[in-house]
């Protein structure tokens, strides 16, 4: 009887949905993505994760194994299938399915989203099924400046901070960067850098011609619109964007920028870097920096744009208003689970009665047999 209730228990703890949506964000290094994730994330409507296709030994079967459960072709439950995934994928595959359920019981969408940022093209021949399957919206996030990428790297490679906290963010900001002006080191970066970005702008073409849901933003649009965001939001939200509830809600800053100020500010050697890149096709990126610079100078004082800041979003719904509406959603969410759980104890009832009368059944049978053996 205990192993019985014990088993069933389990069994309703492990219970979950397929998310209603699925969103995809590719990119390369430093280019906003753990950013646009967390923009992304604002929304009671998307459940987001970081690249999950690293730091495991991932052969092609168990990607496609995975991504099968993530996308709910194959059974999320299946030990042998997720024996096949790294720690964090079945951890993000479990959350996802909590995140759709919670939503299900309060009539929310749910979207999931992951990073993508190691050679996803050697899956295409597979992926674009799967994509076109389950209606996947692809996002491709790039730069448009390869000297602020290269500066970036830098950064990162020099500190080993990929996401600086609050006040790390704002040591480095302080801090100038050198780069190497050596024609072999420089320039061999930058193409690097454009090569990447080539590599993403081709893909993205490919998945638009496999008729897939996809878009190209840029990291400096982002930035700078916050109508970008929103529409950003809304093309991976699909049609729960329909939503209301979908909109996107104010929270806690995780991802600080560190380099918003001119190239000229940033760079140590700024003019050492502009002599070597003076003549090749990457000194564009240093002449418009300086246009944005001087245009930004001869405008009067009021008018200049604020720096933007990654937490200061206009919201359509105050604090106080969000606090009711999830306050709703938890008592609703309690209701549902509450009556789920009262089904899982009828049936649970229901089942014990069943067994319970087959066996007295078969106990009367083998009585029966046994009476029949002693009159003979």
């Amino acid at each position: 009887m205990r192993l019985l209730l014990a088993t069933v228990a389990a069994v309703a703890a492990q219970r979950g949905a397929t998310p209603s949506g699925h969103a995809l964000l590719l990119g390369t290094q430093r280019t906003g993505t753990t950013w646009a994730m967390a923009e992304l994330d604002r929304s009671p409507c998307v459940s987001t994760t970081s690249e999950l296709f690293i730091q495991f030994k991932w052969e092609r079967g168990a990607r496609m194994a995975c991504l099968r459960m993530l996308y709910g072709d194959a059974d999320a439950r299946d030990r042998s299938l997720r024996s096949k995934c790294s720690a964090k994928f079945r951890g993000f595959l479990d959350k996802s399915r909590a995140f759709a359920s919670k939503n299900n019981a309060t009539g929310l969408p749910s979207v999931e989203a992951f990073k993508w940022m190691q050679s996803v093209e050697k899956d295409w021949d597979w992926l674009k099924e799967l994509w076109k399957k389950h209606d996947v919206k692809v996002i491709t996030l790039r730069r448009r400046d390869h000297v602020r990428t290269l500066l970036s790297r830098i950064t990162n490679r020099n500190t080993g901070l990929a996401h600086p906290s609050q006040k790390q963010a704002q040591v480095l900001a302080s801090k100038k960067v050198r780069l190497r002006t050596e024609p072999k080191v420089l320039l061999r970066h930058l193409r690097i850098i454009e090569r990447s970005y080539q590599q993403l702008g081709r893909f993205h073409e490919k998945v638009q011609k496999a008729g897939i849901s996809a878009k190209m933003v840029y990291y400096e649009d982002l930035v700078a619109d916050p109508q970008a965001l929103d529409r950003l939001r809304t093309f991976a939200l699909g049609d729960a964007a329909r939503e209301p509830r979908c909109r996107a809600t104010t929270s806690s800053e995780t991802v600080y920028r560190i380099h918003a100020k001119s190239l000229a500010q940033e760079i140590s050697n700024y003019h050492q870097v502009k002599a070597a890149l003076r003549s090749t096709k990457f000194s564009k990126f240093l002449e418009a920096d300086e246009a944005q610079t001087r245009a930004a100078a001869l405008k009067p004082q009021s008018l200049k744009p604020q720096q933007p800041r990654y937490d200061e979003r206009v919201r359509e719904s105050s604090a106080d208003e969000e606090k009711k509406r999830v306050e709703a959603i938890e008592r609703q969410t309690a209701k549902v689970l509450a009556r789920e759980e009262k089904k899982d104890q009828e049936y649970v009832s229901s089942f014990l009665a069943a067994l319970r009368a087959k066996a007295i059944e078969s106990m009367h049978a083998l009585l029966e047999a046994e009476a029949d053996d002693d009159d003979a």
